[in-house]
């Protein structure tokens, strides 16, 4: 009779250890698992103390700085054509009042923290003043100045829009459609300039003060003409404009000369608790405000029209994406926004309630989903009525509460769900491999605040506020496992470690048919620089063993046991594990 582990996998804390699959743990905690060996992850490596003090509850590369925050922002490259100064949107109510723009060289205008400056995201719209007449107008004065002799035929209006210094452009003021002058109204119409000589002077007003963290630097000036598809507003000048004095600008182009039409007459401003924000691969941004989904304008992040804007039943818990398609995870049931166009998106929910709890637990794993905490485990979302609960056979629902889901702040990267969470009184993480031929799950001894996975070079970063080694003083090789100050960001499993994480894993319960002595054990390693085995009888220590080879060994194993667990502490890859009454049981050839 023998016992054997020859293949390797994770956790499964829902079944009791004697029920487990000959390969699942009991703890498996450190073990990397991904190859079918038991090996360990390589070990943190330090790579930026931030200015940011402890916690830091969110981490960004921005091209090869780092942007720190203490408090939860979403973050996102803004889908611009041919953008070098890397745009850069955020999102977070509890550390900004109003979404905010930053670009690499905003972000770095100053000492770290990063970003050292950033400016609330879009273009206010020219905003209307009081004629002291009953009417408003847009524009300070539109006043003709007529050629002699000459017949203007043609009524026309104007609006205009602010730019900022970076070239985003707002939503066009109302139109004035009557010549005024000092704001003084004349019920007479605008006319368009004419092949005689006949033209408008226009004067802007100033900027209003309340408009200064925009940037805002011109104004373009649109008038309304009629075409072979219709009447719209056409480009006519872009005119530098301040908050001191007010703008004239001479409007000589017959409607022939206008150039581009006006596209932003559907813009806003993004609404001021606009969170989680992500982009789409159809240059469109996401994001969401108490239950309403947004939609940004397509190539222009800083602008988020409300016809664009859906709606769902409660409010929006996060957000997360399958190429252009939003999974909105909410406070009762989980919806799918379908579409490209953004004025053109549709929302379906799914059947079944499956309440979202954390925002940062919300993350997409390819060949799996969209994933996020709920009540009830990780909901993975991959489509239409396509719903999978990662952890319904993992963990029970007694488990899965304990560990505080509303806490999860996760992290994705190859094809792994990595998630760390804290009770209040434990915190830890986990890497969950939830594919069908995945590994399953493995505790890491550490959790962190903060993580960000590199997608342009393959890197995991954690920022951890606590770590908590597998030390064993039989190991020939100390654990090496850094001190964290919950700010610092270390690289996960780093190609440039010279040491490795220490794993522990202590296999099923075996319950074995008849009363056991088990004479003789094998190894197999890939290398046995760091490795102890121990094996327990009954539920007690009865050998253990620094394994410095393949060699098979004697247990001087006097007594019979009913029940056998073996554990193994180090960090060489270990292949396969063997007990046997007799050494011919050791041959992996003998059935």
């Amino acid at each position: 009779m023998r016992i054997e582990q020859t293949a390797w996998r994770g956790e499964v804390p829902r079944i009791t250890p004697r029920a487990l699959p000959t390969n699942a743990a009991q703890d498996a905690t450190n073990a990397r698992l991904q190859s079918g060996d038991l090996e360990t992850w390589r070990q943190y490596v330090a790579t930026h103390m931030l200015a940011t003090p402890a916690p830091v509850e969110t981490i960004y590369l921005l091209k090869d700085v780092w942007l720190s925050w203490g408090g939860d922002v979403a973050v996102a490259r803004g889908p611009v054509p041919g953008d070098t100064t890397y745009r850069t949107i955020l999102a977070g109510p509890t550390v900004y009042s109003q979404p905010q723009l930053t670009t690499y060289a905003m972000a770095t205008a100053g000492p770290e923290p990063y970003p050292a400056t950033t400016r609330p995201l879009g273009v206010p719209a020219p905003v209307q003043h009081d004629t002291g007449s009953d009417f408003q107008v847009s524009f300070t004065a539109i006043d003709p100045v007529v050629s002699s002799g000459d017949e203007l035929t043609t009524v026309t209006s104007y609006v205009y829009t602010y730019v900022n210094d970076i070239g985003q452009e707002s939503a066009p003021s109302l139109p004035d459609s009557a010549y005024h002058h000092s704001f003084t109204y004349v019920s007479f119409p605008i006319y368009a300039p004419t092949a005689g000589g006949s033209y408008n002077a226009l004067v802007l007003p100033i900027v209003p003060a309340g408009d200064a963290p925009y940037g805002i630097a011109t104004a373009r000036i649109y008038r309304a003409a009629t075409g072979s598809t219709g009447t719209a507003f056409r480009f006519v000048a872009e005119v530098a404009v301040s908050a001191v004095s007010t703008t004239l600008y001479n409007d000589h182009l017959v409607d022939s000369q206008l150039g581009e039409v006006l596209i932003s007459s559907l813009w806003d401003l993004p609404p001021d608790d606009l969170q989680g924000v992500l982009a789409l691969p159809n240059g469109v941004m996401a994001g969401f405000s108490g239950n309403i989904l947004c939609f940004s304008a397509q190539n222009y992040p800083h602008a988020w029209p409300v016809s664009y804007q859906l709606t769902t039943d409660t409010d929006i818990v996060g957000i997360g994406n399958i190429d252009t398609t939003v999974v909105v995870f909410t406070e009762s049931f989980t919806y799918l926004a379908i579409g490209t166009d953004p004025a053109a998106y549709s929302m379906t929910k799914l059947e079944t309630a499956h309440a979202g709890v954390s925002r940062r637990s919300i993350i997409p794993v390819l060949h799996v989903g969209v994933v996020g905490a709920t009540p009830d485990g990780l909901l993975a979302v991959t489509g239409n009525g396509q719903v999978q609960n990662l952890t319904e056979s993992i963990f029970t629902r007694r488990q899965w509460e304990a560990l505080n889901p509303s806490s999860i702040t996760a992290v994705e990267h190859d094809n792994i769900y990595f998630f760390a969470y804290d009770t209040g009184t434990v915190k830890g993480s986990f890497a969950l491999d939830g594919s069908q031929s995945g590994f399953g799950l493995v505790p890491l001894g550490s959790h962190f605040s903060a993580a960000y996975a590199n997608p342009i070079e393959d890197r995991l970063y954690f920022v951890p506020d606590q770590i908590t080694p597998v030390v064993d003083a039989m190991l020939p090789v100390a654990d090496t496992s850094p001190t964290p100050n919950g700010h610092t960001i270390y690289e996960f499993d780093p190609a440039t470690a010279t040491s490795a994480m220490t794993y522990r894993y202590r296999g099923k319960l075996n319950l074995m048919p008849r009363p056991v002595a088990f004479h003789f054990c094998q190894v197999k390693a890939l290398d046995y620089v760091n490795l102890v085995l121990r094996l327990y009888g009954d539920g007690t220590l009865i050998y253990e063993r620094v394994i410095a080879s393949k060699e098979p060994f004697t247990l001087p194993m006097s007594d019979q046991y009913e029940s056998f667990e073996f554990e193994v502490v180090g960090t060489s890859t270990v292949r396969t594990v063997r007990f046997g009454e007799t050494i011919d049981e050791l041959d992996e050839s003998n059935p």
